[in-house]
């Protein structure tokens, strides 16, 4: 089949809309709060759609990557140097982010009353093993993608380097898998080394190659297929149902033909603000739980709307007033 107009442009309006709805789910992710206020969780439904939010933006980061670099005009050393700066700057934005974010970090500490060397060590630890802090789990995403861009700037996502890259990805998912869900001791390191940091990397490398054989497949049938494919595995919980989810949700956004509007390249700057910002809402609305006793969806609400005016708030001034314009490297 081949491929339509949209496909072949770099504003993909459909993606740009998923990511924005995305966005929330991850929100509705982080709002269980499951370590702090007991064992609360959403509705199987909702907890599949959900769980789709991480891997589609993973595979998005992929196919975006596959296709910058899908240009025959350009050097393997030329392609190579994009890529890794590309890497450089996301790690950049991640340490952005962690210093946004240590202050909470700090707090939390004192609050629990932790011994300064060892909430130090924890500290370390954490980030370097899982690519976050304490109230700031979602960082891990940008920590993953990361080391995982730096990987393809060797690789050049070639059809050989892909296909290895993947079932490398696939084995080390299986054994983080074997340690998370059924307790094999002797994958532990594995898990504490691999789970984040390369985490993302079966995802992205899903994306990559759904770009690659766009050509080669009918884009909606496919993604119905992968669709009822995903809910068999989530209903009898078993492995990959969320990275076969999140290649179904991201083909079903890249059929969505809508015209080019600036409005798109707000939802895809918001979706990433809502995406940092919210773990920072989230706590804030913790600190008013003692006092004042909120469902899940009431949590959801409040941090899903604070969240977004913040967002909109931050993007607009950022654009319009000359001193903050600074404020756009973190996220670009």
């Amino acid at each position: 089949m081949k491929p339509s107009i949209l496909q072949q442009r770099n504003d993909y309006t459909g993606i740009d809309i998923f990511k924005f709805l995305m966005a929330f789910a991850v929100i509705a992710i982080h709002c269980r709060l499951d370590n702090i206020m007991g064992d609360r969780d959403w509705p199987h439904p909702i907890g599949f759609i959900i769980g789709m939010a991480v891997p589609f933006f993973f595979i998005t980061s992929g196919f975006l990557i596959a296709q910058k670099i899908d240009n025959p005009k350009i050097t393997d050393i030329k392609k190579r140097l994009l890529i890794r700066k590309r890497s450089y700057t996301i790690f950049r934005i991640f340490l952005y982010w962690l210093i946004i974010y240590l202050p909470i970090a700090i707090y939390s500490y004192i609050s629990d009353g932790t011994v300064v060397c060892k909430a130090i060590a924890g500290y370390i630890y954490k980030v370097a093993t899982g690519g976050h802090s304490i109230w700031a789990w979602q960082l891990w995403f940008i920590y993953s993608m990361a080391w995982v861009t730096l990987i393809y700037s060797i690789t050049l996502l070639s059809t050989r380097t892909t296909t290895l890259l993947m079932l490398s990805f696939t084995v080390i998912s299986l054994v983080n898998i074997g340690f998370q869900t059924y307790g094999l001791s002797m994958f532990k390191w594995s898990y504490i080394l691999t789970h984040n940091t390369l985490g993302g990397g079966i995802y992205m490398t899903a994306g990559a190659i759904l770009y690659k054989i766009r050509h080669m497949y009918h884009h909606i049938s496919t993604a119905v297929i992968f669709l009822i494919t995903s809910i068999f595995l989530y209903i009898f919980e078993l492995p990959f149902y969320d990275i076969i989810g999140g290649c179904a949700f991201f083909i079903l956004a890249l059929n969505i033909s809508v015209p080019s509007n600036p409005l798109f390249l707000t939802l895809r700057r918001l979706s990433m603000w809502i995406y940092y910002l919210h773990m920072i809402v989230v706590f804030g609305i913790l600190q008013l739980m003692p006092t004042y006793k909120m469902t899940l969806l009431q949590i959801f609400i409040a941090a899903s709307l604070m969240t977004l005016l913040l967002s909109i708030l931050i993007d607009y001034s950022q654009r319009k007033i000359y001193g903050l314009r600074f404020l756009e490297v973190l996220i670009r």
